[in-house]
């Protein structure tokens, strides 16, 4: 996801191209992805630590981390930008990019604390 992260920032426009030719779209859609390619690590990181955890047998964990971050966080702050500031669509993928960052502080910080450690399967 890291080159994924790479590819989104250097050549957004090669690849909404791909999709679209219309400029104004191409164009919007652009810088979202190089938007999108500042979350693309913390989505690996929470992705694969929701995994070793449900590995590990903790089911509850990853699934209470990203109902907290998509309820507490992605939602609200996209109801605030959509709705309260009126902000521009390039706000609501800024506001992915926090919900995904927090998600992989949270995982990461249930995945230190060891508590999965003493889970009997």
């Amino acid at each position: 996801m890291g080159m994924t992260a790479v590819l989104f920032f250097l050549v957004p426009e090669k690849i909404t191209g791909i999709f679209t030719n219309i400029p104004e779209v191409r164009a919007l859609a652009a810088r979202c992805l190089k938007i999108g390619a500042l979350e693309q690590v913390s989505i690996a990181y929470s992705m694969t630590l929701a995994g070793a955890l449900r590995g590990a047998g903790d089911t509850r964990g990853p699934f209470q981390v990203t109902l907290i971050t998509l309820w507490l966080v992605r939602i609200p702050l996209i109801f605030l930008v959509v709705f309260v500031f009126r902000s521009s669509l390039e706000f609501v993928w800024v506001t992915t990019v926090v919900q995904y960052f927090i998600e992989a502080l949270l995982m990461g910080r249930k995945f230190k604390k060891g508590d999965w450690k003493k889970i009997m399967i």
